[in-house]
């Protein structure tokens, strides 16, 4: 284990970031991301909890879409097909 004196601790602090004034803003940056960082998880965990209890209303979000594509689209200069969903989705594809 080592032990630092805290002139030792205070000098590096300086030298690494130039000046009190520039390590006051770090220190305060450091805060407001583990405050953002906080509330971020505090949000997600809240969400969670909202599905969790009210996961009927959730329900549809939750299942896969499948694709209902119109008819197919030849491009001849590209030598491709292209179809879309109404979702908005397109492939693009060959046929062999």
């Amino acid at each position: 284990m080592r032990l630092y004196l805290r002139a030792q601790l205070e000098q590096r602090a300086r030298d690494v970031w130039g000046s009190d004034a520039a390590l006051e803003l770090e220190r305060a940056a450091r805060v407001e991301r583990r405050e953002r960082a906080e509330r971020t998880a505090a949000g997600r965990r809240l969400r969670a909890l909202r599905m969790d209890v009210r996961s009927s209303l959730f329900a549809s979000a939750r299942a896969p879409h499948e694709h209902e594509f119109g008819p197919e689209a030849y491009d001849a200069q590209a030598d491709v097909y292209r179809r879309e969903c109404a979702c908005g989705h397109a492939e693009t594809y060959e046929k062999m």
